[in-house]
């Protein structure tokens, strides 16, 4: 499935199923064991961007980031070993289930009444998903941003829009036909704002099936999609393009650099960028271990 707020999404309906209104019985962060929260009960799970948020009991949020590595399980609680506990990010446990997160970015144990003072949650912009995005808040954000700030760029800044990750960024720019070395200043309100609005339809896409219960949809980003493809340029350098040929290029773009996939015909760009040889050799040796 494409990475992106959308894989976080379904974790959280999933989670939501299985944990919500039952009493915890058991909870390890880190290896910890929180034996205060023995017996309170799992209020909510819910999905920002690419950050959960689990409540347990009135008072008590707990934040988890998994970032690149970082992987969910979710398994009957006669399955679980102390050494597993022991090892992981985050243990939730009730009575049928045990949770297990590992290798997460970071695990939070916050305050309910706080969560507004947090550095990061606070300074995240709107979710892609969530029912009331509203793309003129976005376009907002966007320009408060430098206006040299590449499209390309922009589109992973959580604090503009929080969920869009490389794959919709690199599917979203190709079906908008947009460079993503295209300054921010060169683009129009409302283009800026059908390239969010498409981010956000392809990853509704892909979330639906979850929601209905159905699990994850696989394969397909959208109706212009050829029948039975694949997405159209991620993780498809120098396959040709499936409009017109062109072998899809990689670039490294932004710090850290991240694979920039791309039509050099059917987005406009033709001549390579300025970026340093080790930009160039970073994303190439990420290409090349996938």
């Amino acid at each position: 499935m494409p990475g992106g707020g959308d894989n976080l999404h379904q974790q959280a309906v999933e989670l939501g199923a299985r944990l919500v209104g039952r009493p915890v019985t058991a909870l390890y962060a880190r290896g910890v064991t929180h034996a205060a929260l023995v017996g309170e009960v799992v209020t909510s799970v819910q999905a920002h961007g690419r950050h959960l948020l689990i409540g347990v009991g009135d008072s008590m949020r707990l934040h988890v980031h998994l970032g690149t590595h970082g992987r969910l399980r979710v398994g009957p609680r006669a399955a679980l070993s102390l050494a597993t506990a022991a090892r992981a990010s985050l243990v939730i446990v009730t009575e049928d289930v045990a949770a297990v997160w590992s290798n997460a970015h970071s695990v939070e144990m916050l305050r309910s009444a706080s969560l507004h003072e947090h550095p990061l949650l606070s300074s995240l912009g709107p979710d892609v998903l969530e029912s009331t995005f509203d793309a003129g808040q976005v376009v907002a954000r966007a320009r408060a941003r430098p206006p040299e700030t590449t499209i390309g760029e922009m589109m992973l800044d959580q604090g503009v829009v929080a969920g869009v990750g490389n794959a919709y960024r690199n599917e979203v720019l190709f079906l908008e036909r947009v460079d993503p070395w295209t300054p921010v200043a060169r683009l129009g309100d409302e283009a800026l704002a059908a390239v969010y609005g498409r981010a956000r339809a392809l990853m509704q896409a892909q979330l639906a099936p979850a929601q209905q219960g159905g699990g994850a949809r696989g394969g397909g980003w959208d109706r212009d999609r050829p029948k039975g493809a694949r997405p159209h340029v991620y993780r498809r350098r120098g396959r040709p393009c499936h409009v017109c040929g062109t072998p899809i290029a990689l670039e490294p773009q932004g710090l850290p650099p991240r694979s920039t996939y791309f039509c050099p015909r059917c987005q406009g760009r033709r001549a390579p960028s300025e970026a340093s040889a080790p930009a160039r050799a970073h994303a190439g040796e990420r290409e090349r271990r996938r």
